[in-house]
């Protein structure tokens, strides 16, 4: 019967009553007599739940994995017993204590699926949500989602007995706050509870490893130390970037919306038209482009890359190159800088995403000598009839003059 408690028990009771006589003319003159014989049987909670991460935001990178400002989609289905079961809540923890380096916060919950022969008392069906809540560290991050089913009546079903009564999909974001760093390993824990039950029913989800972009820039110039640098002069640059991949820490995701600028001034100005991109990365609207540096009146050079992937081969890497020209009224015995600065996010940004931006630098410099050259010499006498190398005491004179 649907009345069946879950987790209770069920009594059957039978009865027996007998006489020492026959019916005599259908009149019972016997004594009677009874007895009962009582059997009670336990009704098994036998309810079963499935926890994934069943979807990410992320494609570009595995399901092990999670960036800054990814969001994370949970699925929970429960399979009950028929009959009713009281007080019924089933909680979704994104801060279990298996998982509490890292944060994650509660985006939505909803419930996806309903069976028709479950009802609950507290209203919830299809389409409800759950209540999110802050209920690890009193830090404000809502890491808690709570389903309060209240007596839930599942009625029995010979033909879907077996199939999932409830469906529950929490999405959680992962935060851009100082506990969530490469290598920290974050995950959710649901669990099932009702009145009958000590022990809770929990599945944990496997962990998610926090990944984040590292990347390195390098700028070289040609002829940098070989060059004699004057005013005027054209100077080459190589700018190569790429994803760290040797040392302590090292690169472990994609790297989005790379903005690599060089504003130039401090006795450098762009040559317009010089930049040029690496083929690997061909230029294409809001995908690779030459922001500034190529227009005619440009004194900057701005390129965007919307996505550079993580490859275990340098092929991903990229290389830039643009000319720069030393201003005519440099400064002589000094050193002339360039600096390049690329900043990065960790997901692709857009209107709403939580992201984390990332900087990368670097600079170089070309010293500007003093090339001057001057002669000092007797150019003219007065009294010529002196040999160049003789003057005569108290004459009217000499007049030496000297040339640079």
């Amino acid at each position: 019967q649907n009345s069946a408690i879950v987790g209770g028990t069920v009594n059957d009771v039978v009865n027996v009553t007998y006489y020492s006589t026959p019916l005599l003319g259908g009149v019972q003159y016997g004594r009677s007599y009874n007895t009962s014989a009582t059997i009670t049987f336990p009704v098994a909670d036998t309810t079963t739940m499935i926890h994934v991460l069943s979807a990410s935001s992320l494609s570009q990178l595995s399901s092990s994995k999670a960036a800054i400002g990814e969001v994370l989609t949970f699925q929970i289905n429960v399979t009950l017993p028929p009959g009713t079961i009281q007080n019924v809540v089933i909680t979704e923890s994104l801060a279990p204590s298996a998982f509490q380096g890292g944060r994650l916060q509660v985006v939505s919950s909803t419930i996806a699926y309903m069976s028709p022969s479950a009802t609950s008392t507290t209203g919830l069906t299809t389409g409800s949500s759950g209540v999110a809540q802050d209920a690890q560290f009193s830090d404000g991050i809502l890491d808690t989602v709570v389903f309060n089913y209240g007596t839930i009546v599942n009625a029995y079903n010979p033909v879907n007995n077996a199939q999932v009564t409830l469906a529950m999909v929490v999405t959680a974001l992962v935060l851009n706050n100082t506990h969530n760093v490469n290598g920290v390993v974050v995950g959710a824990a649901a669990s099932y509870s009702q009145l009958l039950t000590t022990t809770p029913l929990q599945v944990v989800t496997a962990g998610i490893t926090i990944s984040e972009p590292l990347l390195s820039v390098s700028m070289a110039i040609v002829g940098q130390t070989s060059t004699q640098w004057a005013g005027g002069l054209t100077v080459p640059f190589t700018v190569t970037i790429s994803h760290v991949k040797t040392g302590s820490t090292v690169s472990t995701s994609p790297a989005f919306n790379l903005t690599i600028m060089d504003a130039f001034g401090g006795g450098l100005s762009i040559q317009p038209g010089t930049v040029a991109l690496s083929s690997n990365y061909p230029l294409s609207p809001g995908v690779n482009a030459i922001t500034y540096g190529n227009g005619a009146s440009d004194t900057l050079l701005v390129v965007n890359i919307l996505y550079m992937a993580l490859l275990a081969n340098s092929s991903a890497d990229i290389t830039l190159t643009f000319n720069a020209t030393i201003s005519p009224s440099i400064l002589i015995v000094s050193n002339v800088s360039n600096l390049i600065n690329v900043t990065y996010t960790s997901v692709p940004v857009g209107s709403g995403v939580t992201y984390r931006t990332h900087v990368a630098s670097t600079s170089q410099s070309i010293y500007i000598p003093d090339t001057s050259t001057w002669t000092h010499s007797l150019v003219s006498k007065t009294i010529t009839q002196l040999a160049t190398n003789h003057l005569a005491v108290g004459g009217s004179g000499e007049i030496g003059r000297a040339h640079v």
